[in-house]
């Protein structure tokens, strides 16, 4: 069938006009490919192979424009492209591999420094932040080993003296309990954590005690009396991390 006329969409598509005046939208590199500028004529066949190659191509520019927003991963671009056939968007990922525009290592090793820069994350949390993109573990954790040691330690002391400049309530091995809680669920592990927390001096304001055994005998008074509401007083106290000889002074004072 003859191509009675080409006419340009945009930069890199066009509409040809068939005789029997049917209108067929395809990229430009299929129109060189299948030299319909010189040949000028279209059998059935040829128009099939065209439209099925012509989705590849719609796919494929597709995800350049996505990719053309931020920097995306291999499942992203899979997900993205759901409503293409999994031929198409494997042969449109392997594509966008060879030219570099999907690089996993210059994609884990950019969110890896911007995590432990911009969000103070830990290890574990990066880790399986990762896995969740769709990287493989063996692959993050490489990337995740070549950060210094002290990197880690010095955003964890870094937490640290940010959380020691505000008050705290309660007592001291509540407050370091807190930080090390803090710290775990950022992904940073325990044995980073509780070394930086054992350079921590913090002592106990003796107020925080008061106020908190005021409040436990202000509650408790109402059912207990005597000798079991020393005792439920005081067990409610080391539930928040004071010292015993501590509460001990304190309830010798009260009574006193």
């Amino acid at each position: 069938m003859k191509i009675i006329k080409y006419t340009k969409k945009n930069k890199n598509t066009y509409e040809i006009t068939l005789e029997n005046k049917e209108i067929i939208t395809i990229y430009d590199e299929l129109i060189l490919k299948y030299d319909l500028l010189i040949t000028k004529e279209l059998d059935d066949y040829t128009k099939k192979l065209i439209l099925e190659e012509n989705t590849y191509y719609e796919a494929y520019y597709k995800a350049l424009k996505y990719l053309s927003i931020k920097m995306r991963t291999k499942l992203e671009i899979t997900n993205y492209l759901s409503d293409y056939p999994s031929s198409i968007k494997d042969r449109v990922i392997k594509k966008l591999y060879e030219e570099h525009y999907l690089n996993d290592e210059k994609y884990i090793t950019s969110y890896i420094n911007d995590q432990i820069n911009l969000n103070n994350k830990g290890y574990n949390k990066i880790l399986k932040e990762l896995e969740l993109m769709g990287f493989d573990s063996n692959t993050i954790s490489y990337y995740l080993n070549l950060v210094d040691h002290n990197t880690w330690l010095n955003n964890i002391n870094k937490y640290i003296t940010k959380k020691n400049k505000h008050d705290y309530k309660g007592s001291s091995k509540n407050y370091k309990l807190k930080i090390l809680n803090d710290l775990l669920n950022k992904g940073y592990f325990k044995e980073d954590i509780t070394a930086c927390l054992d350079n921590l001096e913090v002592k106990d304001d003796k107020s925080n005690i008061i106020k908190d055994y005021d409040k436990a005998y202000l509650n408790l008074s109402k059912k207990y009396q005597g000798r079991e509401l020393d005792y439920k007083i005081k067990n409610k106290l080391l539930s928040k991390g004071y010292d015993y000889q501590t509460i001990e002074n304190l309830s010798h004072e009260k009574k006193a």
